[in-house]
């Protein structure tokens, strides 16, 4: 595909849990939040040289991949393997880095104190991970996952139920639906979260699950 196609129609889908935009890479410890959000999710690409805006002023190639190099082996632990790919767009160079989805989850930004913070991808936010997504992920039931046919369209039901329903449930609720286990429907649910199906919300103690907007989206279209 025309590299200036590709990247407009990047920029026409908007950020999201697998798309990130960056006019530059400033900080190593700051861009580890986003390839670690990327690997406990889906997985998901970084187009530099790119505004939030969906401007492309291009960058300087090497200068932006030294500093995800350095942010993947020295801030983010276990290791994040990138994947690198330069689209010549209006005569300026558009770097592009992947993270593919790890087996190998969670993995923790490593800021410059050492401390480590587990982080995830929610819309188009990398944000730090609550405690239900944080103990599904340290539980590793969200490695190895096989998204088979029979589970998407589990999670096709599963949207139209909450949809046609109350508009968000809970663990419990899902149980009872699917007359299944709680360690199932934690993973199942977290899944959809990551995944930009369902969003998540803490009231009282209690998580709702709704249908995100990205959902729709990709419903509509």
């Amino acid at each position: 595909m025309n590299h200036f196609r590709l990247v407009n129609r990047w920029i026409k889908e908007g950020e999201g849990p697998t798309l990130d935009f960056k006019k530059t890479i400033k900080s190593a410890p700051k861009i580890a939040k986003t390839l670690v959000a990327f690997a406990n999710g889906r997985g998901g690409k970084l187009v530099i040289g790119v505004t939030d805006e969906g401007r492309i002023k291009g960058t300087r190639v090497e200068q932006e991949k030294h500093i995800l190099l350095e942010a993947a082996k020295q801030h983010c632990s276990p290791y994040i393997a990138l994947e690198f790919q330069t689209l010549v767009v209006d005569l300026v160079n558009v770097l592009i880095c992947r993270v593919k989805e790890s087996n190998h989850k969670p993995h923790y930004a490593v800021d410059e104190s050492g401390q480590k913070q587990l982080y995830v991808r929610l819309a188009d936010q990398s944000i730090h991970a609550n405690e239900l997504v944080s103990s599904v992920l340290k539980s590793g039931d969200l490695n190895y996952v096989q998204r088979t046919a029979k589970l998407i369209e589990l999670k096709d039901r599963l949207c139209h139920y909450i949809e046609e329903g109350k508009g968000a449930i809970t663990i419990e609720d899902y149980m009872h639906w699917k007359s299944t286990s709680e360690r199932s429907a934690r993973r199942l649910l977290v899944d959809l979260v990551l995944g930009g199906d369902l969003q998540i919300e803490n009231k009282a103690g209690i998580d709702f699950f709704s249908v995100s907007k990205n959902h729709q989206k990709q419903h509509i279209t």
